[in-house]
C-alpha cells in the first residue's frame, strides 16, 4: 500500500516511470484486526470527550493536508518528469545531503511523484495515522511521524548512494512498526482481537517489503528504516500497566521502566543522527555531486564553471572505471558544446 519512490540517475531522462502507475502494492482488503480495532475499542483508543474527526486526530489530517497539497502541486507541474524540480522542492539526494543540505531528510517525506504514488500513501496515512494518533495521543503521534520519517530518509541516505527518493511511506511503515510494538506490549489487554491486529500488521508489512524488494523504483531501505524505528518508538511510547509489562521488566515498575526506555530511545536517536552526519565520508569522492553541480550551472548558462565540475567528475569516473558515469558525463559535455 505504502511506497517510497526512488529512481536512479540512469532513469531520470525516461519519459515515463512505469512504477508510478503500477497497482501491485494495492491491498484490497484490510486485515480483519484493523477493522476490529477501529470498531470495537473506541473507548480505549479515542480521546476523552466528544468531537469531530478533525478534533480527534488533528495531526493525521494536518499531515494529510500537507502531503495532498504538495502532491497535487507536483502533479500539476509534472514533477515526475523534471528531476531538478523535485530537487528544488526538497527531494532526497545523497550527494546534496553530504554537501550540507540535511533538511532534505525531512522535506522528502512530504513529496510525491505521480497520482498513484500520492493516492496509495494518502490512503495509508489515513488508515494508520488515525489509529496511531488514538493509540499514542497527539503529541507522541506527531513525533512518531516526524522521527520515523527522518529515520527512513537517514537509512536511505546511508545505503542508497545516488538515487533520488521521495514519499511518506517511510513514516507509514514507521506507524506500522509502532503498532506492532504496541500490541506486543499490550497483548494481554486486547486479547484475541489485539493479536489479530498484530498479525495483520506484520503480514501487511512483510508483503509491502517483499514488493519493495522485487519492484524497481521503490526505496526499500527507507521502508526498512521506517519500520524498525517505528518499532523502537512504539516500544518507548506505548502506555502500559505494570501487569502488561514484559515479565523480564516487571520488577522495575511502570514509572522506572518508562524512565529507562525514554532515555534509551533518546540515545538511539542521537547515535543515528551522528551516524548520518558522519556517513558522508562514504560518498567522497562522488562524481554525481559534481555532475549535479554542473547541471545547475548549465541551466544558469555558467558553462565554463560547469566544464570544471565535469572535469572533476571525469577524473573520479576514470578512476572508478564506471562506464555508466562516463556516459552521463559525456552527455552533459554535449549540452555545453551545443
Amino acid at each position: 500500500m505504502a511506497r517510497r519512490c526512488c529512481f536512479s540517475r540512469s532513469n531520470l531522462s525516461r519519459k515515463e516511470f512505469w512504477w508510478l502507475d503500477s497497482p501491485a502494492h494495492l491491498i484490497k482488503d484490510l486485515p480483519k484486526g484493523l477493522i476490529v480495532l477501529q470498531t470495537q475499542f473506541p473507548n480505549l483508543i479515542a480521546f476523552q470527550g466528544k468531537g469531530n474527526v478533525l478534533y480527534q486526530t488533528p495531526f493525521t489530517w494536518g499531515f494529510f493536508a500537507i502531503n495532498f497539497l504538495l502532491g497535487v502541486l507536483l502533479i500539476i507541474l509534472n514533477a515526475s518528469q523534471k528531476r531538478e524540480l523535485l530537487l528544488d522542492f526538497g527531494a532526497m539526494y545523497s550527494p546534496l545531503i553530504v554537501s550540507g543540505e540535511y533538511w532534505r531528510l525531512l522535506s522528502a517525506m512530504f513529496l510525491h511523484a505521480g497520482f498513484i504514488h500520492l493516492l496509495f500513501n494518502l490512503i495509508g496515512l489515513l488508515i494508520f495515522g488515525r489509529i496511531n494518533e488514538r493509540l499514542f495521543g497527539r503529541v507522541k503521534f506527531f513525533w512518531l511521524y516526524v522521527l520515523t520519517g527522518i529515520s527512513a530518509s537517514s537509512t536511505s541516505y546511508l545505503f542508497n548512494d545516488v538515487g533520488i527518493s521521495i514519499g511518506a511511506s517511510g513514516a507509514i511503515f514507521g506507524m506500522m512498526g509502532a503498532m506492532i510494538s504496541f500490541f506486543v506490549i499490550n497483548r494481554r489487554l486486547f486479547g484475541n482481537d489485539g493479536l489479530n491486529t498484530l498479525y495483520g500488521v506484520i503480514i501487511l508489512s512483510i508483503i509491502n517489503l517483499w514488493f519493495g524488494a522485487t519492484i524497481h523504483g521503490v526505496d526499500n531501505w527507507a521502508h526498512i528504516g521506517g519500520l524498525v524505528s517505528g518499532m523502537i518508538l512504539g516500544f518507548a511510547f506505548a502506555s502500559q500497566s505494570k501487569r502488561a509489562l514484559p515479565t523480564v521488566f516487571q520488577f522495575l515498575g511502570t514509572k522506572n521502566f518508562w524512565f529507562i526506555k525514554t532515555y534509551a530511545i533518546v540515545g538511539i536517536w542521537a547515535a543515528l543522527f551522528c551516524l548520518t552526519l558522519f556517513a558522508g565520508n562514504k560518498f567522497a569522492p562522488n562524481p554525481y555531486l559534481y555532475i549535479s553541480r554542473a547541471e545547475t550551472m548549465i541551466d544558469q548558462g555558467r558553462f565554463s564553471e560547469a566544464e570544471n565540475e565535469l572535469h572533476f567528475a571525469m577524473d573520479i569516473a576514470l578512476e572508478l572505471r564506471d562506464r555508466q558515469i562516463l556516459m552521463e558525463i559525456l552527455k552533459h559535455y554535449s549540452h555545453i558544446e551545443n
